[in-house]
């Protein structure tokens, strides 16, 4: 097939999951389909970076993305009452719609795929051919729950207008497509109980699971005690964890065993984050690293103390690849196929994920026990090879349905 893939941002380099999804779901279906790829950019090096993608893709188109435009004071309260979703309208272009008709115009395509709502925007543009959405996350649910993050006033009040609004927009635009993608059952169930004649297939979140072996990764045997979590410190679902960790689990775990310590790795972490380092020397944040298997092979204990948010997290199946100990709240991993005590241990209260947190460590038996079912886990149903075979089967139904 000849595949027409828009998204909303770089899909390299592997930085973040959305990226990580994309990039190895398109690197799999381009063993045995055509892709094109039109992605939007924000500066020089996102748009040099997408020059990877060329291995893989027959055509990678890119456009600057000008998101957020100023307005002066009566706009913005009009807007704030009258207008669409400020994320939406961050993505308002009319050099992406152009571009996606000119490649629609100059390539016959059997199928047209969407990556997030920002680009769904854009299904008008394409005519006469199946479009499917992927949404990683139902972005109306994650909003919701981002109200429970800690944010001034003002801040708290702009996300309560933006769920608001995507709950009203969010289902339109899955009205516009002839299928809908999401990662797990919760997400389809909940996409169904809005639009249950919608169809929606689900294309889990995956691994790379060749790569995420331990036995594969260098790394010296420091003999400490150690927790680690690993994510993109800007998001607010990753800040949020991190900061609902330190202040009420971290200390509780300290209590057992003092000479704990805990590292926080990944990139853009923000002041709140960086000043929990500066006032306990038992957390390490190491910004952006190369690689963070060897952060993830040294650790005790993986931690995901996850409160906001939607979809599945790709760190939990990282760190379950490379047969760690897993301890997750249950929107931490949300849509996995995981199952407590088994492979994970989950909690949600403060006092009882800290008591599983010493427990997996205490308990080396129980710690090879997770890590052991984790990997078979991984290996048998989340590799990423396994996953983009699902996902093309989603295309022949969407195309086979579509009378192609």
């Amino acid at each position: 097939m000849r595949l027409l893939f828009v998204t909303s941002g770089p899909t390299y380099p592997l930085d973040s999951g959305n990226r990580i999804r994309m990039y190895h779901l398109i690197k799999n279906l381009a063993k045995n389909h055509e892709i094109y790829l039109i992605s939007f950019v924000e500066n020089e090096v996102e748009l040099q970076a997408m020059d990877r993608m060329r291995e893989f893709c027959k055509l990678v188109k890119c456009v600057y993305r000008s998101g957020y435009i100023r307005t002066n004071l009566i706009q913005k309260i009009f807007k704030f009452f009258m207008g669409t979703s400020y994320y939406i309208d961050d993505f308002k272009s009319e050099d992406m719609r152009k571009v996606i008709r000119d490649v629609v115009l100059s390539h016959k395509f059997d199928l047209a795929h969407f990556d997030f709502i920002e680009v769904g925007q854009y299904v008008d543009d394409v005519k006469d051919i199946p479009t499917i959405l992927t949404e990683h996350d139902i972005f109306y649910l994650k909003t919701q729950r981002y109200l429970k993050a800690k944010q001034p006033f003002i801040e708290k009040l702009v996300t309560f207008r933006e769920w608001i609004k995507l709950y009203q927009y969010e289902p339109k635009i899955w009205d516009k497509f002839d299928r809908v993608i999401v990662t797990s059952d919760h997400d389809a169930s909940l996409i169904k109980s809005r639009r249950p004649k919608i169809k929606v297939s689900i294309v889990p979140n995956g691994v790379a699971t060749e790569y995420f072996d331990i036995s594969k990764v260098r790394h010296e045997s420091t003999g400490e005690v150690s927790l680690v979590y690993t994510g993109t410190l800007d998001n607010i679902a990753n800040s949020d964890a991190v900061l609902f960790f330190y202040k009420r689990i971290f200390s509780l775990i300290k209590v057992a065993i003092p000479e704990i310590r805990w590292y926080i790795v990944g990139k853009n972490p923000l002041p709140s984050i960086q000043e929990i380092a500066e006032k306990d020397p038992a957390i390490n944040i190491t910004g952006m690293v190369e690689d963070v298997r060897p952060y993830i092979a040294r650790a005790t204990v993986y931690v995901t103390p996850i409160r906001i948010g939607s979809g599945t997290r790709l760190k939990i199946l990282e760190a379950m690849s490379m047969k760690k100990a897993v301890v997750s709240t249950s929107i931490g991993c949300e849509g996995l196929n995981i199952e407590h005590n088994k492979n994970i241990l989950i909690a949600d209260n403060p006092q009882q994920f800290a008591n599983f947190v010493i427990r997996a460590i205490n308990d080396q038996p129980l710690r090879l026990k997770l890590g052991e079912i984790g990997r078979k886990l991984v290996v048998s149903e989340y590799d990423w090879k396994i996953c983009a075979e699902k996902m093309e089967q989603v295309f022949v139904e969407t195309c086979a349905s579509y009378g192609l």
